[in-house]
């Protein structure tokens, strides 16, 4: 068999065993009605089925594939572009460094954002940079003990960009395709279920959460530790 032709057989076995993605749906309880004496009737109904899991190897791989290639991204998407970070200082920092590499002309970085405020910018997307530890470990600590010019041992900050490989950037996620709109009438406001959205960014904003405001009067949404 010839150089070229072992080459193509050697792709067609690593294309058909490419893992594919594993994203468990589990089931939970859901209240249908009440019965005569005013109980719940609750019911076994399926979960929502993730779009993306941190730990699915499919996922991962396209994550790296992503990231090893260059930026998609036009000066015009550019604008529309909301890049959501970690709040944590250290970790908003190892962010901003990862992306003065990845995004140089990146505008709009943040740790925290108003929702309802992106459903009017017309094709708002959300990118999701988050820090992960390699091999399913903790991210690694920003502080390392090591000895000063005085030989005298001391416990140095080391400086963000040390850690930029520990970034994960997610897909762009288009705002307008995860909102559910309910147009106001006269007798009502308009309403926007952003559940979807939140959901989709917090499968990607993983080991962090996105914190929902407790307030209603309070509309902003932020990338903090998940603790």
């Amino acid at each position: 068999m010839s150089e070229m032709s072992t080459s193509k057989v050697s792709a067609r076995v690593q294309e058909e065993k490419a893992p594919e993605h594993k994203h468990p749906q589990g089931v939970c309880d859901v209240v249908v009605g009440h019965d005569d004496q005013g109980r719940r009737v609750i019911q076994q109904a399926l979960e929502r089925k993730a779009t993306y899991r941190s730990d699915c190897r499919a996922c991962q791989l396209e994550d790296k594939k992503r990231m090893d290639s260059p930026s998609r991204l036009t000066a015009a998407e550019m604008e529309t572009t909301l890049f959501l970070i970690p709040e944590p200082d250290y970790d908003n920092l190892v962010a901003r460094q990862y992306l003065k590499r990845r995004h140089p002309n990146a505008k709009n970085i943040v740790a925290a954002f108003h929702a309802e405020k992106l459903s009017f910018v017309k094709d708002a997307q959300i990118v999701v940079i988050s820090r992960r530890g390699k091999d399913g470990n903790p991210p690694q600590t920003a502080w390392k003990r090591q000895k000063d010019a005085e030989d005298v041992w001391q416990e140095t900050k080391l400086p963000p960009e040390t850690f930029i490989d520990e970034c994960v950037e997610s897909e762009p996620i288009m705002v307008s395709e995860c909102l559910d709109v309910v147009p106001a009438t006269m007798f009502s406001e308009q309403s926007v279920d952003m559940c979807e959205l939140i959901a989709r960014l917090a499968e990607r904003a993983v080991p962090y959460r996105i914190a929902i405001p407790a307030d209603p009067r309070d509309k902003m949404y932020i990338m903090r530790l998940n603790s």
